[in-house]
């Protein structure tokens, strides 16, 4: 509870996950003050130490930020210390415990307070994480106070509110103590088994405590002295260092003195030294009642009584504050109005009534006085909120508020939006039943009820209108673009912007706020599939893909088979040239589009020409030419078996019958890879022929050159004749293979110029009779 400790000091961190500058045990105590001083796995001289914002206090003064922040050295967050760690940052360390909170000084989120209580050597130190969210979700909020004690080196852990989320380090945290070489260290395990070490764990209204094992040397020594003088004696103590003091009547009055020096781990010796009078008188107990209570200490409200019974003696007085003498032990009341002691005395009396002692007890009364302020009279607007809390923090206790006598909250601060003028009243009770009371008038004024209408998706690039709707008459408006206009025109840059107006009600001038937030949405992404070649009479497969939510295509020039088709996935088959558009639009229409550009190639005509375009017999060499427009690739087959792929190709056919024909095929591709083919049929033009000898010399060594013959290409009919100069035929004969032997009647003939006459007819010129003549000369 915060109130406890109204002199607690705000210690600030500029950031989340960050180390606090390197700080003494005792800041902010008086100078004249002793060192706290605190030991630590050995370190028993410990008087500096650093804060991390995620929960952490360090002895390694290395990880300290520097002065005012500059640098600031970062606290790291993980999913958890796994103790004992050698990690360098975590060793020698308070883990209290260790988790992912998040402190932002913009944000006002997260405080961290540092106390010092008690007087030394007895004085605790207070660190307080309070009110700290979470990281992963600053909706959850973890609260937990780390408490060191000198002397003793005690830690203590109080965890009010140690919450969890999941969604960051996976929830971690640890809650535990290791030594500066990570090599020792001492974690929490609950009362249901769960290890707070690096483990996801919560827990509420729990407190650990860990100590050194052992305890601080210390010595103590009783002695008793006579009151009447004397040497002191040593004075026997059991192991809890009570003396017994029983003093005889005979021994009288008698002095005991206790000293004690304890030694801390720094060496410092505490020396204490106390002492008691004991007089050995048998008396009954002398007791004061003060409100049914014998303590040595009351609280009451300011105003009440104080009723007090006394007993143990014979009569009674008050000394102080005042002087009263008999008063009577069964019924005496006070009033104190400001911290009192009440000193009385008690006479003692024998059987004969003499005074034989007079014993003196007293109590004390501490008065509860305290003021409540929640502040001045408000006058605020309709559905205003207003927080109200006590502003004295004299006391603490529980709370009442009421408004127009009406209870409305019983919590410490009260957030409340009256809808009517009234007063509102704070009753704050402590644990003693004192109370007290505060109150303050309300007055509510009239504001709109406005809100903002128009179109808040659209299009990045174009505008919309909005309109802020008040539920008043003759309002004032004001919007964070500037205008003072009831209706404005938003254009937007950002995919988020937020428009807020405020509008007034004069004269009043209660305001109410409205904001909206405009999307704006970029195009949608439109990835139409890549250009295609492809050949007259083929198709082509194109697609589109991206984040649109609807498509359609349109094409240049026109394909009505695509024309607003809504498919990603077509399949096309253009007869020109063609520009495919894929237009895609999101769920507010807006557009993005891509094309895809199908480009459709002419099919080559296959064409050839043949040099000779009839095959010669004689010379069956024939140049064939490939003419296609266009051709890049082509074939050559030719059924006698012969191929080429040239431009050109120079083809010697073999003749062995004068009918044939042979079939000459071409297939071409051009540029764009598109294919024809075509066939010719190429026939064997006969080229016939006869020769015969001029003359013949009938006495040559070679038999050959002594005969006449005609020479003639395969003729399906021959007859030769041959005449000498006076007409008279000498030779004939219808076989072509025949040679004259230049004999006639058995003797060669003379020498001269002789006639001869050939008659012939082809197969394949069966209707033409050839008739060929010529002159041979016989030679002797």
């Amino acid at each position: 509870n915060l109130a406890e400790y109204p002199n607690k000091i705000d210690y600030i961190l500029p950031r989340d996950d960050v180390w606090g500058e390197l700080m003494t045990l005792d800041f902010g105590q008086p100078a004249s003050a002793p060192d706290f001083i605190f030991s630590f796995y050995g370190q028993n001289n410990l008087s500096q130490c650093v804060i991390g914002s995620n929960g952490v206090l360090s002895w390694n003064t290395a990880v300290a930020s520097g002065s005012g922040f500059n640098p600031d050295n970062t606290c790291s967050w993980s999913s958890g210390i796994n103790l004992p760690s050698t990690n360098p940052e975590f060793v020698n360390c308070i883990f209290g415990p260790y988790h992912d909170i998040y402190f932002s000084v913009p944000n006002n989120w997260g405080k961290l307070y540092f106390y010092i209580e008690g007087v030394y050597p007895c004085r605790k130190l207070i660190i307080s994480f309070y009110d700290v969210p979470l990281f992963g979700n600053t909706s959850v909020h973890a609260t937990s106070m780390l408490v060191l004690y000198e002397t003793t080196n005690t830690i203590e852990f109080y965890l009010p509110s140690k919450t969890c989320c999941t969604s960051t380090n996976n929830g971690l945290a640890t809650l535990g103590i290791q030594n500066q070489t990570g090599t020792q260290a001492t974690v929490i395990t609950n009362a249901a088994g769960v290890t707070y070490n690096a483990t996801e764990w919560t827990a509420t209204n729990e407190a650990w405590r860990i100590r050194p094992v052992g305890n601080l040397e210390a010595a103590t020594q009783w002695y008793r002295k006579p009151a009447s003088g004397g040497a002191r004696v040593s004075v026997g103590a059991n192991d809890n260092f009570e003396a017994i003091a029983n003093p005889t009547s005979a021994e009288g009055p008698q002095w005991y003195f206790m000293e004690t020096t304890i030694y801390r781990l720094d060496g410092t010796p505490l020396n204490y030294i106390d002492s008691v009078l004991v007089k050995p008188i048998d008396l009954p107990t002398f007791t004061i009642n003060h409100n049914n209570n014998t303590e040595k200490y009351d609280t009451i409200c300011l105003g009440s009584n104080v009723n007090i019974q006394l007993s143990g003696g014979s009569t009674y007085r008050l000394v102080s504050p005042f002087l009263q003498e008999n008063i009577n032990p069964n019924s005496f009341s006070v009033i104190p109005t400001v911290n009192t002691t009440y000193i009385f005395e008690v006479d003692n009396n024998d059987e004969n009534g003499n005074r034989i002692c007079t014993r003196t007890d007293s109590f004390n009364v501490q008065p509860i006085i305290f003021n409540v302020e929640i502040g001045q009279p408000l006058t605020i607007c309709q559905n205003d909120t207003v927080t109200l809390m006590n502003l004295t923090n004299e006391a603490v206790g529980s709370s009442q508020w009421s408004f127009v006598n009406n209870p409305i909250s019983s919590l410490d601060t009260l957030v409340f939006t009256p809808q009517s003028s009234g007063f509102v009243t704070y009753l704050l009770t402590d644990n003693h039943s004192c109370f007290a009371k505060d109150s303050l008038f309300i007055t509510v004024d009239q504001a709109p009820v406005v809100n903002i209408s128009g179109t808040t998706r659209i299009c990045l690039g174009t505008q919309t209108s909005l309109t802020a709707n008040s539920s008043l008459n003759n309002c004032t408006y004001l919007w964070n673009t500037g205008e003072t206009t009831e209706s404005i025109v938003a254009n937007p840059t950002d995919p988020e912007t937020i428009y807020e107006v405020i509008v007034k009600l004069q004269p009043a001038n209660c305001e109410t706020k409205a904001q909206v937030t405009v999307y704006a949405l970029s195009k949608p992404t439109v990835n139409a599939s890549s250009d295609v070649n492809i050949c007259l009479t083929e198709s082509a497969q194109i697609y589109v893909t991206g984040s649109a939510d609807n498509y359609h295509w349109t094409s240049y020039p026109e394909d009505a088979n695509v024309q607003n088709n809504t498919s990603t996935n077509l399949t096309v088959e253009p007869t020109v040239s063609t520009m495919y558009i894929a237009h895609g639009a999101n769920d507010i229409n807006c557009q993005n589009s891509d094309t895809v550009l199908v480009y459709v190639s002419p099919l080559p005509e296959a064409q050839m020409t043949f040099n000779p375009s009839i095959i010669d017999d004689l010379d069956p060499t024939v140049i064939i030419n490939d003419i296609t427009d266009g051709s890049v690739l082509r074939l050559w087959t030719v059924s006698d078996g012969a191929t080429s792929s040239e431009e050109i190709f120079v083809h010697l056919f073999d003749i062995s019958d004068t009918a044939q024909t042979f079939n000459i095929n071409l297939y071409v591709e051009n540029a764009a890879g598109c294919q024809d083919s075509t066939s010719n049929i190429i026939r064997i033009a006969k080229t016939h022929y006869l020769w015969a000898p001029t003359a013949v010399y009938v006495y040559d060594s070679d038999p050959k050159n002594t005969q006449f013959r005609v020479y003639v290409d395969n003729p399906v009919e021959f007859e030769l004749k041959i005449f000498n100069r006076w007409g008279e035929l000498v030779f004939q004969t219808n076989n072509p293979e025949n040679a004259w032997d230049c004999t006639f009647k058995g003797d060669i003939v003379p020498q001269g110029a002789y006639i001869w006459m050939a008659k012939y007819r082809y197969a394949d010129k069966r209707k033409n009779v050839f008739t060929e003549t010529g002159t041979v000369n016989i030679y002797k």
